[in-house]
């Protein structure tokens, strides 16, 4: 979870996603707290797996982007079984490659994000919207960070404005 590509806090966010340090009710409970337990995205009962992977609302945007990456279907079971089967997949050659790194710990943060604003806000939110955000959020770190070689499949990412700029 911890990639030179990706912003300090969403790699932290990640070792706390993977080391379950995250504060949904099932971690709270752990330690003696008894809150509600509602995903703020549908009327399900809300942990890590469910509001990062599970939930349709997450299902959607997980869809959004195995769709631009042409990655294989996958029926999730559970955050971590989703980002392995991304890692997986990933050859590291290609501006693909790197996005099936890299992207899985934005999806989680983004949706986190979200997530969090509706339980200090409420109000609701479009899947899409949540999208542009992830799409914003990748194109900032190719700014940063020169991706890859350009292989033929990575045109279409560039179209979808994943990336900015491509060393070769």
């Amino acid at each position: 979870s911890w990639d030179r590509c990706l912003p300090c806090k969403v790699s932290i966010f990640m070792w706390k996603l993977l080391n379950e340090y995250l504060p949904f009710p099932e971690a709270l409970r752990k330690i003696g707290f008894q809150l509600p337990s509602r995903c703020f995205f549908c009327p399900s009962e809300e942990t890590r797996d469910h509001v990062l992977s599970d939930c349709q609302f997450a299902l959607a945007i997980w869809g959004f982007f195995s769709h631009v990456l042409q990655l294989p279907e996958f029926l999730s079971n559970g955050v971590q079984m989703q980002l392995q089967h991304w890692w997986a997949n990933a050859l590291f050659n290609s501006v693909r490659g790197l996005s099936l790194i890299i992207l899985p710990s934005i999806i989680c943060w983004e949706i986190w994000k979200v997530r969090n604003h509706l339980f200090h806000n409420g109000g609701n939110v479009c899947h899409m919207r949540v999208c542009r955000y992830i799409q914003l959020s990748v194109l900032a770190i190719s700014q940063v960070v020169p991706f890859v070689q350009v292989t033929p499949e990575d045109s279409t990412l560039v179209a979808l404005g994943l990336v900015s700029r491509l060393s070769q």
